[in-house]
């Protein structure tokens, strides 16, 4: 992308596309929704003979696909906000070089080129360094939009190829998670990643607080690792001293497919649990170890697989969903608005419909928030199954598919045993 494309470019025209897909995508989710529960359902329990089975599988089918539609739409908006997104930030970081260039008397042409504009006889001694400084911003600001405007065509066309999946299981698995990673490396892409200090500290300057406050809330990670950061930024990204945030959301990332952890069939909380610890947070052992139901413990580990997959072989809060979230709650966490959540928070999935296999009002699946995009989305990291930043918003229907209506408290963890 060229200088003069990037700062003429209206990225808020996107916008309203976007928004005009995610209204597709909930037509065709109420869809899938009245198939099943007004078709399907129905016509189960009052034409039981071959023909209305016949015709069961055909509105099954046709469910299938309106879901697998609401997926593939909710992917399309992932990545036209995720363009708009970073290419308003790249225009802010532009827009900022063009207000130094003028303060120092420089003029960027429409090619970039930028030259003294000022009287030639009285050369400003720091000319050459300014002239150095906003070439930084201008190059940051272009390969940020570059790399936005290439991964956005490509998944486009990628998404292009996607209409004629009817799969729910793969349009939401791959198709959006993929779409979901594009977003978010749309929005890594803006971040200046190995420059150096000062160069770090005039992109960040460039930014509105809303786009500061929204990289903190999609890339922590990114944001506490980088030189010329405000120190008191990173500090807040990191926590209160008692554990570091940073820390278990980098863990996550780290280990979200990594088996190599696991000790038992379901992984859900264990991930959680030691994600927990990878980030500092002391296990709490107040006596009978992992027999304790008010401890949060890890246990022995002998090696021996066949006895670290022993009920006793860890605390029940370590390993399950439910006691992980009654022990956090029951020892200073607090479980908090969905729209106040940030990255370091967990998750639990409480079944608010009646399902065979879980008991309604049972929580039965924990995982950790890894990014809150500037619309509000949370991305969410599981391990069991093994998946990393999924859409809360986009993979609704299919929890509601696969288990039935769910509940999703959010805990902040604040560990008062130490």
């Amino acid at each position: 992308m060229s200088f003069s494309e990037l700062r003429d470019a209206r990225p808020s025209l996107w916008q309203p596309a976007a928004d005009d897909w995610a209204t597709a995508a909930k037509h065709a989710a109420n869809c899938a929704i009245e198939i099943r529960d007004q078709g399907k359902g129905p016509l189960a329990q009052h034409w039981e003979d071959r023909l209305g089975a016949v015709v069961g599988n055909k509105l099954a089918t046709l469910a299938n696909w309106f879901e697998a539609a609401f997926d593939e739409m909710r992917a399309v908006v992932m990545i036209l906000d995720g363009l708009a997104e970073s290419v308003e930030l790249a225009q802010s970081t532009l827009q900022d070089a063009i207000s130094e260039a003028q303060h120092h008397q420089l003029t960027i042409l429409d090619d970039g080129v930028i030259y003294y504009s000022g009287e030639p006889t009285s050369v400003p001694s720091d000319t050459g360094r300014a002239i150095d400084q906003v070439q930084e911003l201008v190059n940051q600001a272009l390969r940020a939009a570059t790399q936005a405007d290439e991964l956005a065509a490509t998944a486009l066309g990628r998404l292009a190829l996607s209409v004629a999946v009817g799969d729910p299981t793969t349009a939401v698995q791959v198709i959006q998670v993929q779409a979901s990673q594009d977003q978010m490396d749309m929005l890594a892409g803006d971040i200046p990643t190995g420059a150096d200090a000062a160069t770090v500290a005039a992109w960040w300057n460039s930014l509105t607080d809303k786009q500061r406050q929204d990289l903190e809330l999609t890339e922590p990670v990114a944001l506490a690792g980088l030189n010329g950061i405000p120190e008191e930024v990173k500090a807040m990204l990191r926590g209160d001293g008692k554990y570091d945030r940073v820390k278990l959301i980098q863990f996550a990332l780290d280990h979200w497919n990594d088996g190599s952890i696991d000790a038992f069939d379901n992984n859900c909380t264990m991930f959680v649990s030691e994600a927990m610890k990878a980030a500092g947070i002391r296990e709490k052992n107040n006596g009978w170890g992992t027999f304790d139901d008010n401890n949060w413990v890890e246990g022995l580990q002998t090696g021996w697989k066949w006895l670290d997959q022993k009920d006793y072989s860890h605390s029940a809060s370590w390993v399950q969903a439910q006691k992980l979230h009654d022990f956090l709650v029951r020892n200073g966490s607090q479980e908090i608005p969905l729209d106040q959540v940030r990255p370091g928070d967990v998750i639990f999935f409480e079944q608010d419909s009646p399902n065979p296999d879980i008991n309604q009002g049972e929580i039965h699946h924990a995982a950790i928030v890894t990014a809150v995009m500037p619309d509000g989305d949370i991305r969410y990291t599981q391990h069991t199954d093994d998946l990393k930043n999924l859409s809360l918003t986009g993979r609704a229907l299919h929890e509601v598919t696969a288990e039935g209506n769910q509940k999703v408290i959010a805990v902040r963890i604040t560990p008062h045993w130490y």
